[in-house]
């Protein structure tokens, strides 16, 4: 929904070729497989009829496994892919994380409008540095004309997660969790939210923070330790 909005203010696309997130990278001129969403969500299909498999390219930065959270690349080169060969059973279509980016989700439920009902999920997806980012757009999801908007930015660094911007739309739901992926998650132990301490539930490859109620309707900051 943030990309939609995102989309309709400056003409981006929400799914795009590799080489407009990535033109020094030479390489992607010729991809026409693989696709991203926004910026942080790559999509690697299999195209060819009776492959279980595919050749995707990883642009520099670390990428992790949306399912299992699991680091699938870590390409330090500014100018080369890194081509891995990815499992892709007939129901099965990789998706990668950007390390770096934070992305909102929700539950999916039968309808649409039971989905915006669910409490936002953030998954932060952490980069060498242990640092990432991500924006989200909050509307009623029906008005041609918006009344009230919140357009949030998340930052994570140095264990801190900050909520800014602005906040308008005083109905958003709350987040109900958080997931840290990558390295630097696996030391962390707890988080202060508020005057409350909450220890994390450890996942093979991840982090996460549960049964939290964190108000979209104003700024906030969490602590992880």
């Amino acid at each position: 929904y943030s990309l939609f909005e995102e989309s309709n203010r400056l003409g981006l696309g929400v799914w795009r070729p590799l080489i407009f997130e990535y033109p020094a990278y030479e390489e992607l001129v010729s991809n026409d497989v693989q696709t991203l969403v926004g910026s942080d969500i790559l999509l690697s299909p299999v195209l060819d009829e009776g492959k279980t498999s595919v050749e995707a390219q990883f642009p520099g930065g670390q990428w992790y496994d949306w399912y299992t959270h699991e680091l699938t690349v870590d390409n330090n080169s500014n100018k080369k892919v890194k081509t891995v060969t990815l499992d892709a059973p007939l129901t099965h279509i990789p998706i990668h994380i950007r390390g770096g980016a934070i992305i909102p989700t929700k539950t999916p439920k039968y309808t649409v409008g039971e989905t915006f009902a669910t409490p936002y999920n953030l998954v932060i997806a952490l980069d060498k540095k242990g640092q990432a980012s991500g924006r989200l757009y909050i509307d009623d999801g029906e008005s041609l004309e918006v009344k009230s908007s919140s357009d949030i930015t998340f930052t994570y660094k140095n264990g801190h997660l900050k909520a800014s911007g602005k906040f308008g739309y005083k109905k958003a739901e709350k987040i109900g969790s958080i997931t840290i992926i990558g390295k630097h998650a696996s030391k962390l132990q707890k988080a202060h939210v508020g005057k409350k301490t909450t220890k994390l539930t450890h996942g093979k490859n991840d982090v996460t923070l549960e049964g939290v109620s964190i108000d979209l309707s104003k700024s906030f900051s969490i602590e992880f330790k």
